[in-house]
């Protein structure tokens, strides 16, 4: 018989999350959560839990409805520790030994709080060691207990899988970031979202040590051998089939199904893995294409594009007449039928000489000659000129007084991840704030 949702949660569990205060008590739920999370029993007295809510609620102002949690900053929070347990989110419960009130998260209120904390903190992109630790598994593969290498490996190449797609679509989202927030309709504020938030965000977490460290490439062939070496092996099969049984006390049958399940999906997930990666490489490279892109729009165009868009066509609409309308019907491919048409013939109008003065024509060729600055070719060649004289140099060493400047330091930090880059990139821990942008630092070396 099959379960559904609400047999395992209340009913009004999501009504948290979907009335007229949700963000605030997402925030809360947040809060909380993140404090009490590195506590094996997620729980804490009933006065700290308060304290956490009341910290929140003095240092944010915000509209409330009438019908919701009002008063004091304190009598918020108990509000809505009420409401949480109302919601079954937490319970509350009495020590009757020392007369202290604890709050803890239920059961299900944890997986939940995770998911959603991963999916706003991003951690869930970060993977360091986990190809490493699959390749692990079979590298020293012990025949005690050879089951358990089969399920981990499974269950980390589901996880694997997971976060590849995870990196997949964070990079998808800051193409789309690139045009769509309002911060990056300024130079400034682009070179803050590639300097500060990609690069910690995707580069840093993810797909610096993808490219690097822990490259699939460098364990693919290794992981798919020792896997068929394994399953070629009858008695070692048979052995591995009898522990799956003992271990989980199922038929011979259903042993044999899920170790050879977990086999064909290991090996078929690094068979495809080059696959992915290839689409993550390309969206990468859509990444930089779009905001070199938006670099040059924005250097190029420093006054009010969008009136500029809207004042030309007001004047089209005001003296040509480019509103007329015809009805078009539809012809099935096979008919012979040839439609009548109209000819119509259009006044023939002397076309003028455009009158242009000398600072127009500098200005329009400057545009040109920054355009053309500012590529692949010229980034890489400045990088290479600059590795002439040094082995290797820090990106906080570059030059931050101007735009320019700035968009050339995005660009090479970009460019360096490129299959084709001249260059390679090596990230520091440190931050660095210059004249008013804030990076994590990273050396630019030459290519061995």
């Amino acid at each position: 018989m099959e379960k559904h949702l609400f047999e395992y949660v209340p009913t009004n569990f999501f009504s948290l999350l979907a009335s007229p205060t949700r963000e605030m008590n997402a925030d809360c739920l947040f809060i909380t959560y993140d404090a009490l999370r590195g506590r094996m029993s997620y729980a804490c007295l009933k006065e700290e839990f308060v304290d956490l809510m009341t910290e929140y609620f003095e240092n944010h102002y915000m509209n409330i409805p009438d019908d919701e949690i009002k008063g004091t900053p304190r009598e918020k929070a108990l509000a809505m520790l009420a409401r949480f347990k109302e919601f079954g989110w937490v319970n509350i419960d009495d020590d009757s030994g020392n007369y202290e009130v604890y709050v803890t998260y239920t059961d299900y209120a944890i997986r939940i709080l995770q998911t959603l904390f991963d999916l706003d903190h991003l951690h869930d992109i970060t993977y360091s060691g986990l190809i490493y630790a699959i390749a692990n598994c079979f590298r020293h593969f012990d025949f005690e207990h050879g089951y358990l290498a089969f399920d981990n490996a499974y269950k980390q190449t589901m996880v694997l899988g997971e976060k590849l797609q995870n990196l997949n679509s964070s990079i998808k989202k800051y193409i789309q970031k690139i045009y769509d927030e309002k911060k990056n309709e300024n130079l400034n504020g682009l070179l803050d979202t590639l300097l500060k938030d990609f690069q910690i965000e995707v580069v840093d977490r993810a797909y610096h040590n993808l490219t690097t460290y822990d490259n699939p490439a460098k364990f693919q062939l290794e992981i798919i051998d020792n896997i068929d070496n394994i399953m070629n092996n009858d008695n070692l099969v048979e052995l591995i089939i009898h522990q799956i049984q003992d271990r989980q006390g199922v038929d011979y049958e259903e042993a044999h199904y899920i170790l050879h399940h977990q086999a064909d999906y290991i090996k078929d997930s690094f068979d495809h893995i080059e696959d992915i990666m290839n689409e993550i490489n390309l969206k990468h490279s859509r990444f930089v294409q779009s905001a070199r892109v938006r670099i040059e729009f924005l250097l190029n165009n420093k006054k009010d594009i969008e009136g500029k868009i809207n004042k030309i066509i007001r004047y089209l609409d005001d003296d040509m007449d480019i509103t007329k309308m015809s009805q078009l019907a539809y012809l099935d491919s096979e008919s012979l039928y040839t439609p009548r048409t109209k000819s119509v013939k259009g006044d023939i109008e002397e076309v003028k000489e455009i009158e242009w003065d000398e600072k127009d024509i500098e200005k329009r060729i400057a545009r040109l000659h920054l355009t053309n600055r500012i590529n692949k070719k010229t980034v890489d060649a400045f990088v290479l000129k600059r590795l002439e004289e040094e082995d290797a140099f820090l990106a906080s060493s570059l030059p931050l007084e101007t735009s320019e400047n700035a968009a050339y330091l995005a660009l090479i930090f970009l460019y360096g991840y490129s299959h084709m880059a001249s260059y390679a990139i090596d990230l520091r821990d440190d931050l660095v704030e210059k004249n008013g942008y804030r990076f994590k630092e990273f050396v630019v070396r030459r290519k061995i």
